[in-house]
């Protein structure tokens, strides 16, 4: 870097040029390429939506038995309600994300607008 008698100016500007990134604006970007259209980002939300809610509802099934269980041990009522409430809410919750795809699908059959599987 020089220092001339314009001073911090010319440093500013030796710092720019040293800082500078050339972008290319050409290329798009890589998940752009991946999802074309906003149906197929769907597609693949959806699907994986499906896999994270029966996955969740499998471990809150399982922790509920065990509550069930250590309800049962204890003879509390109380916790053997909490335990069947639980049951309940993950049920409702499975049937919740399962409802939301077939409403979905439903959608698809009668506007015949391909949502869940734009690109096949």
């Amino acid at each position: 870097m020089t220092i001339n008698e314009g001073g911090s100016r010319l440093v500013l500007m030796e710092i720019i040029k040293q800082v500078h990134a050339e972008v290319d604006i050409i290329t798009p970007f890589k998940p752009a390429q991946t999802f074309p259209t906003i149906g197929s980002l769907i597609n693949v939300l959806a699907k994986n939506a499906m896999v994270f809610a029966g996955i969740i509802f499998f471990i809150m099934f399982i922790y509920a038995g065990f509550k069930y269980i250590q309800a049962a041990g204890k003879g509390d009522p109380a916790e053997i309600q909490k335990a069947n409430s639980l049951v309940g809410a993950s049920m409702v919750g499975l049937l919740l994300v399962v409802g939301a795809y077939f409403i979905v699908y439903i959608i698809e059959t009668v506007t015949g607008i391909k949502i869940l599987n734009p690109g096949f």
